[in-house]
């Protein structure tokens, strides 16, 4: 057996082991979605993906070792498991959207700096989740990422009406209005963090690094947009729909502007494009 086909053992529900052979090189998608009683299962050395939801719901499974072959944590991989903790190899380099969502009993994370995005929603409502640690080289966070759990709950984690870790900033505060300036020393803005706010104008330091996918989109009474040179990289759809804008201009500094990055702008009648962006 070379690999295991997706559904191959959904709802399986009191299945409470296997054993998988060595042979086994890939494992489909939901294929142990809603075992819920599977307690113990040992993953053989060569997968590289845990695909879509292939253990999701398997709410009595609270230890899995991930072999260090796997480069993909795959969408809602582990949703609703009893995970109480999970060691991510150094070899995962994407953790996808919603992977370890709701996961209740989950206390503690460390995410490897091998880790180069951080899918939207991927550890959010693991309640108990207080304890976490971040590379400092990540590029791409999605939004949500640790939406309510333990530490977006935290006060202490929040600053200038954002929830920040470190240098990362990942949630913002909706009920704020007005002009906004980010903290200084912010580094990436984390997707869709901004989405359909009520600000007029913002500022936004040349600390920033990485201005996430969808950050400012639907932003419809936003006027003013200030990004100081320092800023490499506009993400997908960054400003889309943002209908007060009427000029912008991108400074020398950035190097990437992402697709439909300040599409439907029907008022935007002038925009300077800095030196440094690349074809």
């Amino acid at each position: 057996v070379t690999s295991i086909a997706p559904w191959a053992f959904a709802e399986c529900a009191l299945m409470t082991e296997i054993e998988i052979p060595d042979s086994v090189q890939s494992i489909g998608a939901d294929a142990f979605y809603k075992c819920y009683d599977l307690e113990a299962i040992e993953l053989p050395d060569g997968i590289t993906e845990i695909e879509y939801a292939t253990f999701a719901y398997c709410s009595a499974l609270t230890n899995i070792t991930i072999p260090d072959t796997v480069k993909t944590i795959g969408q809602h991989a582990f949703q609703y498991s009893g995970l109480t903790e999970i060691d991510i190899p150094s070899s995962v380099e994407v953790i996808d959207y919603g992977a370890f969502t709701c996961c209740y009993d989950l206390t503690s994370i460390n995410i490897p700096s091998t880790v180069k995005e951080l899918g939207s929603f991927a550890f959010s409502s693991c309640e108990n989740l207080s304890d976490i640690i971040l590379p400092d080289n990540l590029t791409d966070i999605g939004i949500g990422v640790f939406s309510s759990t333990a530490y977006a709950e935290e006060a202490s984690n929040w600053e200038n009406h954002a929830l920040y870790y470190g240098d990362y900033m990942l949630e913002f505060d909706y009920e704020v209005s007005g002009d906004y300036k980010i903290k200084d020393g912010t580094k990436v803005i984390a997707a869709d963090v901004f989405r359909q706010c009520d600000l007029t104008g913002v500022t936004i330091p040349g600390s920033v690094t990485t201005i996430g996918n969808g950050a400012f989109a639907d932003c419809w009474a936003l006027e003013n947009v200030t990004i100081e040179n320092g800023v490499k990289h506009i993400g997908d759809s960054a400003f889309a729909l943002c209908y007060e804008i009427t000029d912008m201009v991108i400074p020398d500094s950035v190097e990437t502007i992402g697709a439909y990055a300040f599409s439907n702008e029907g008022n935007l009648k002038s925009i300077t494009i800095g030196s440094g962006v690349k074809v």
